[in-house]
């Protein structure tokens, strides 16, 4: 069992600061030796203010104090999460094959972290969705009871239903994507959830576009977009503008629709998101509205040209 004093200890040694550089107008250098030494436990304001003089947020290593090494296991999350974000299954994959390398990620909880993330590279790049499927309810029903409403079984969910969306199996799918409301239902102001509360909001936005659902897909978008804002959660943003797009569009709101829908080429103009627009693109309505002649055509071009799009 480690405990918060290895982490300060650990990142001071990194940074050459002496005990007493730490010490400094905050507590006695002696005391930072009983913290580091485990026989002392330091108050919030003491770790406040401790990370702030060494540059770091020990507050975020508390959830992985029970690991061997709890630096390298929150550095790998971090990454894992990145990857997430910018759907990098590539960069995933490889931050996986790494990661098996620490001891930590061969237990539960962090075990489950590997799992979903090779669960995601078979769907998303292989789309083995069968064999997933499969897998996802057998992890489910073995899962320790303890972990079942935690974010990972969310994203266990997520990756259920996007397999079923491929299979079109849609009912199935709808059951699978409610299972990871209800885990993600109160933590949704909890800022590290952040991305994955907006995965399953996203699975759900694309859920109600395939089944014609187009007053729910504005709802569901209009408030993404505004969970989005109060997150300043930006960079998957580009979903609910393409759906809003959509749904508009269909219902015959024509001018709504081309307005979102620029703001969808725009978003992914500035940030690049090839996987999902390969996704996004496949819609029949994709093509409709990039060849309105509403569209500012230099927009159009350039979007055509960044994602090589005839």
């Amino acid at each position: 069992m480690n405990y918060i004093g290895n982490i300060i200890k650990e990142y001071r040694n990194l940074i050459g600061m002496s005990r007493k550089g730490l010490a400094k107008n905050i507590c006695s250098e002696k005391y930072v030796y009983l913290i580091e030494k485990g026989n002392r436990t330091p108050s919030s304001l003491i770790c406040k203010q401790f990370g702030d003089r060494m540059g770091v947020d020990l507050f975020k290593y508390y959830e992985y104090l029970s690991c061997k090494n709890p630096i390298a296991v929150e550095a790998t999350i971090t990454c894992f999460n990145k990857c997430r974000r910018e759907n990098d299954m590539e960069a995933l994959k490889k931050a996986t094959d790494d990661a098996l390398t620490l001891p930590d990620f061969q237990k539960i909880p962090w075990v489950y972290e590997i799992e979903n993330n090779r669960l995601s590279y078979m769907t998303f790049k292989e789309q083995r969705c069968h064999e997933v499927i499969k897998t996802i309810k057998n992890t489910l029903n073995n899962l320790e009871e303890a972990y079942k409403e935690d974010i990972t079984t969310a994203r266990f969910y997520v990756i259920l239903s996007t397999c079923y969306q491929m299979l079109m199996d849609i009912e199935q799918a709808k059951k699978a994507v409610r299972s990871a409301e209800e885990i993600i239902s109160s933590k949704q102001n909890i800022l590290k959830y952040t991305y994955a509360v907006i995965a399953v909001k996203i699975n759900k936005l694309t859920l109600h576009y395939i089944s014609g659902e187009l007053d729910d897909v504005i709802d569901e978008g209009h408030k993404l977009n505004q969970y989005q804002v109060e997150t300043s959660s930006y960079e998957l943003g580009h979903h609910g503008l393409f759906y809003l797009a959509y749904a508009y569009y269909q219902k015959g709101l024509e001018d709504v629709g081309i307005m979102w829908f620029q703001k969808a080429l725009y978003a992914t103009l500035i940030r690049y998101k090839a996987t999902d627009v390969f996704y996004l693109a496949g819609y029949a309505m994709f093509r409709v509205l990039i060849d309105d002649v509403r569209m500012p055509s230099e927009l159009v071009s350039q979007f055509k040209k960044k994602y090589n799009i005839t």
